[in-house]
């Protein structure tokens, strides 16, 4: 195991400039595509999920590197299972008719000696330094999207894990999927960000290592995946990245109609946020779509696997622990906590505060101005409650003189606090940065994609469907004034 640090300075991985599209005329942007509509007429693939909710981490587990590829390049799958014979199967996630996935191709594989094992959860972090048990070149004809690689063995027993098929080109949303956010909270191999041996929580986490299926399953394929088959479902010109990706600046444009940010988004780097900034100052829109983002700032390690390089997270969560932790943007606490000193609400509109966690969740999602044009077509008015759609955490509007002039609120939903046992309220919002035009729309609620789908036990809501469609359209017509 080797561990170097990388992306510590902004000339490591580099930011995209957005001066580099300023002289450029901005391609068209289109806010629904064909091909995307024509991939989801397609025939899907029954059962794709089937044992997928059941914790089978003991029988069969693997992880996936590269999880972000463009078509034509390798990927590989590094499998531990008690049974030698096991199936790889690929699928794309998308709509499908309802079905949910399509399978894009397969390999089957016997194991040939064990598997080593992974390193201790202390000092850390878990890397399970394993021989790929098979590889695949993805195709170069499969479409751009999220991909689940299932590792199933002869009794029927599933794990999984996800990966992305960049584009490379993108002219209408980019989805930003929180892949270091599934890690951070990640405790395959006994450690996490927030648990290990004896209650001392680790301070790093690799990639080099399985999905436990807590986070497989509650993470992404009960929460993000719902926004993925919404997306897929209307037809929207979406193309896929990880936060690494957007972090680094890996196929991140500034000429689309909007970066999307998914679900819990809560670990980032100083070189995203960035990023971030950079790209509403100069006119992308932006929509977070859950609650509690940028939240952590943290930064990136790698590890080596074989031949593969393979992030690996670090947050201390501590100055005085962090060796970086007197470093403005190096150091791993919060982007408001000394000294980093950059509150999230200066970005989002809201933030995450004391008390904002919800014991009793989920608890109804309450329309605040229901006469605001972005509720139109949906029927809903002021004071109405979307049933059960706020989750464990999210944001509210603070008086810190960093909110963002001209903001609106949209949603209103209180609650008891679990921490301060007074009532509280968490709270999404809208604006539009002056400067730029841009706007940005934060849900500041880690439940509002339970509504998108019916899958995993959630109904989607047909009225949260038309908002959220509004919120796009929005972006859509502020694109074409650029």
């Amino acid at each position: 195991m080797r561990v170097a640090l990388v992306a510590s300075t902004v000339g490591a991985w580099g930011c995209l400039d957005p001066s580099d599209f300023v002289h450029a005329p901005l391609p068209s942007a289109e806010p629904f595509s064909a091909s995307v509509q024509t991939e989801n007429a397609r025939a899907g693939t029954l059962g794709w999920d089937a044992g997928l909710a059941a914790p089978v981490d003991s029988f069969v587990a693997g992880f996936v590197y590269p999880f972000s590829v463009r078509g034509g390049e390798t990927i590989r799958f590094f499998v531990r299972s008690q049974d030698p014979t096991v199936t790889v199967r690929v699928l794309r996630l998308g709509w499908y008719g309802g079905i949910g996935a399509r399978q894009v191709d397969s390999v089957r594989f016997t194991a040939g000696a064990p598997q080593p094992p992974c390193s201790p959860p202390l000092p850390g972090p878990v890397v399970c330094d394993w021989n790929a048990s098979a590889e695949l070149v993805t195709g170069r004809e499969w479409p751009p999207g999220v991909y689940l690689a299932t590792f199933t063995d002869s009794s029927g027993r599933r794990g999984g894990y996800p990966f992305v098929l960049r584009s490379g080109q993108a002219d209408g949303y980019l989805l930003v999927l929180p892949f270091s956010t599934y890690e951070a909270y990640n405790d395959w191999g006994g450690v996490s960000l927030y648990k290990g041996p004896g209650g001392e929580r680790g301070h790093a986490v690799s990639f080099a290592r399985p999905l436990a299926h807590w986070d497989l399953w509650r993470s992404f394929l009960a929460l993000d995946y719902l926004l993925i088959r919404w997306l897929e479902q209307q037809g929207y010109n979406a193309v896929y990245v990880t936060d690494f990706d957007f972090f680094v600046g890996r196929d991140v444009d500034f000429g689309v109609i909007a970066w999307l940010f998914a679900g819990h988004s809560e670990y980032w780097t100083w070189l995203g946020r960035l990023q971030l900034e950079a790209g509403r100052d100069y006119g992308v829109n932006l929509a977070f779509l859950g609650g509690n983002a940028v939240y952590w700032n943290s930064r990136y390690e790698e590890t080596g696997v074989g031949s593969a390089r393979i992030p690996t997270l670090v947050c201390y969560k501590n100055r005085l622990q962090d060796p970086q932790g007197s470093a403005r943007g190096f150091s791993t606490v919060k982007f408001r906590d000394y000294p980093n000193n950059w509150p999230e609400n200066e970005i989002i509109g809201v933030m995450s505060s004391a008390g904002l966690d919800v014991p009793n969740w989920p608890v109804d999602l309450v329309v605040a101005d229901g006469s605001d044009s972005l509720f139109r077509g949906t029927g809903l008015t002021s004071g109405q409650r979307i049933p059960r759609l706020v989750g464990w955490e999210g944001d509210r509007m603070v008086a810190n003189g960093f909110t963002p002039p001209g903001i609106r609120l949209l949603f209103d939903s209180p609650y008891v606090s679990g921490q301060t046992g007074a009532p509280d309220a968490i709270q999404g919002t809208y604006y539009e940065w002056r400067a730029s035009g841009a706007r940005v729309f934060a849900s500041g609620n880690v439940g509002f994609q339970w509504g998108l789908a019916t899958y995993a036990g959630r109904v989607a809501v047909p009225e949260l469907s038309v908002f959220l469609s509004n919120v796009l359209a929005d972006f859509a017509a502020e694109r074409k004034l650029r």
